[in-house]
């Protein structure tokens, strides 16, 4: 190994070198090492390599498998400078494979596509952070989900965009095409459903029987207009008993008793956190607060 200039101790090099080769990494994937990232040659084995080595090791890699330096340089020239310490990590558990694949091959083509399409560099960190299995997946598979979610509504320029790919790339085909089918079979058209989509593209990602669950209770039993769920498709991704029904039930309880002329959507009520539900449309009716808290709880007496 050659020294760094101004340092005439070989001696530190040395040791990492036997400290890689130990390990089972060749000559040639050592120096390989060393020309991509020359601080290597001087980093302390205990403080520095060990750690790291020991971490990747217990996601799986081993001997010749560690030399992944090149594919580890490419994610942190994606990540924030600022994080990417703590970020790279959170990547790696998420997806250990994107360290096998070829990194000029596999990660760079994809990532200069993603940027191609209009993905700007904190989109791409994002993207890279929630599903990292996009950046190592076969370019023509990458291509056919940009183009579904192209076909979904979301604009490549657009903020939404990277999440709108997150979410399609998590599904599979069948099951957005369920999903699509399941929402308009509530009288929901398909392009109000892209709309849908657009505005809450984790709705993509919520289950089916979630999906049904909540339409079936909001426009049938809630009878929360078809425009209203459109505009505020969130509606369907809270907890039905922990959010959903103890506020349906309070709403329900002073609607009955005329307790005031002034009564939100339900819909939006599931946006206040509970506290400040309860002081608005609990407490404030102290002569009938025991019903509204039997009703919150699921006991109501009305």
């Amino acid at each position: 190994m050659a020294t760094r200039r101004g340092i005439q101790s070989t001696e530190k090099p040395r040791s990492v070198y036997k400290y890689l080769s130990d390990l089972g990494l060749s000559d040639t994937q050592i120096k390989s090492a060393v020309r991509i990232t020359p601080q290597i040659a001087f980093s302390s084995i205990e403080k520095t390599l060990k750690p790291k080595i020991e971490f990747l090791q217990n996601l799986g890699f081993v001997g010749s498998d560690l030399n992944i330096d090149a594919n580890v340089e490419i994610l942190k020239n994606v990540l924030p400078k600022g994080t990417c310490n703590d970020d790279l990590p959170k990547v790696l558990r998420r997806c250990s494979d994107v360290l096998t694949r070829s990194p000029y091959k596999v990660l760079s083509v994809n990532i200069n596509y993603l940027r191609s399409c209009g993905i700007v560099d904190y989109q791409l960190s994002t993207l890279l952070k929630r599903q990292p299995a996009l950046f190592i997946m076969h370019e023509s598979r990458l291509k056919d989900f940009v183009s579904m979610a192209v076909k979904a509504g979301f604009s490549p320029n657009g903020t939404m965009f990277i999440h709108g790919l997150h979410s399609i790339s998590s599904i599979s085909n069948a099951t957005y095409k369920k999903k699509v089918k399941l929402i308009c079979s509530f009288g929901i058209t398909e392009k109000e459903c892209m709309r849908m989509f657009n505005s809450a593209p984790v709705l993509m990602r919520t289950s089916v029987g979630k999906l049904e669950v909540g339409l079936e209770f909001f426009m049938n039993e809630a009878k929360v207009s078809k425009s209203d769920i459109v505009r505020n498709p969130f509606c369907l991704m809270h907890a039905m008993h922990g959010r959903v029904l103890p506020r349906y039930r309070v709403l329900e309880v002073l609607k009955s008793k005329r307790l005031t002329k002034k009564l939100p959507k339900l819909i939006d009520s599931l946006w206040m956190p509970d506290e400040d539900f309860l002081d608005k449309f609990v407490r404030r009716f102290p002569d009938n607060m025991n019903d509204l808290f039997e009703a919150f709880r699921g006991n109501s007496r009305r």
